[in-house]
């Protein structure tokens, strides 16, 4: 059989890890996911910089127990920039269910990949790779430009 299961998941088991880049995100009380500004990719006009931004995502939370849930994000080649994580407590066998982490002023201090890792128990689930983007500081803060001087009314 050429297709073969990856270790630790059932044959025929969906893979139902992933993982978002976003500006802000929460879990209902109903349990929904919600996500504002979903993007994969930082621009910054100089280095080192600060962003404030949230991963979240789904994740299968694996069996009834008490766990250690970690987010890491790394540079592609190098060291940690930050991470999150706590304990969290799982009430079923193969219970899956939203993640969220959230950083405020992480600091990033090189261009280029960069990778998002989930890790439950010290297994990493669940990754997402994305990049710090050097760019002109006119691209970075476009300017708004209106018609006319500003003192006059449009005319429709």
């Amino acid at each position: 059989d050429a297709a073969q299961e990856p270790p630790g998941r059932a044959k025929g088991e969906v893979n139902a890890n992933w993982l978002c880049l976003c500006d802000a995100a929460n879990i209902s009380r109903e349990g929904k996911l919600n996500l504002l500004g979903i993007f994969d990719f930082f621009t910054a006009d100089a280095l080192p910089a600060r962003f404030s931004f949230s991963v979240a995502g789904r994740a299968a939370l694996g069996k009834a127990g008490q766990h250690r849930i970690l987010l890491r994000i790394m540079e592609a080649v190098g060291g940690p920039v930050a991470e999150a994580g706590g304990t969290l407590t799982v009430a079923n066998d193969g219970a899956v269910g939203p993640v969220v982490f959230d950083f405020r002023s992480a600091e990033f201090v090189t261009p280029g990949s960069h990778v998002a890792a989930l890790l439950l128990d010290g297994e990493r689930v669940a990754q997402l790779p994305f990049e710090v983007r050097l760019v002109a500081a006119a691209l970075v803060r476009p300017k708004l430009v209106l018609p006319g001087d500003g003192r006059a009314p449009l005319r429709r």
